[in-house]
């Protein structure tokens, strides 16, 4: 290969990496949906669960703050629901409204309360 060709290669790759990362780093619409919605089939007690959290955990009483923790959390463990499971495993949870859940699924809640 020559060195010509090498460098437009690279210069291609780097100009893709940099208009593939925003989507990449971006939160999916899966985060503002948590997976207790299907299980309580409750709207409203899914948001009181996630303004409970917000109460205990004010810093993250914001739509950005909370997308950035479950996108950095989720990237870590490569999909969401590996990322509750290890949780659970390493028994980072919280106790919410009678609920103990993963961490990830109560800043879901809060992010659907938020919403």
């Amino acid at each position: 290969m020559r060195r010509r060709d090498f460098l437009l290669l690279n210069a291609t790759g780097l100009a893709a990496t940099c208009f593939i990362t925003p989507a990449v780093w971006a939160a999916p619409a899966s985060f503002a949906r948590p997976g207790l919605l299907d299980l309580l089939k409750d709207d409203e007690q899914v948001r009181l669960i996630g303004r409970r959290y917000l109460e205990q955990h004010p810093a993250e009483a914001h739509t950005d703050a909370l997308e950035r923790r479950l996108a950095e959390t989720v990237r870590a463990a490569r999909d969401l629901e590996s990322c509750i499971r290890n949780e659970f495993a390493r028994r980072e949870t919280v106790q919410l409204n009678g609920w103990i859940l993963a961490r990830t699924e109560a800043r879901q809640c809060a992010l659907f309360a938020l919403s």
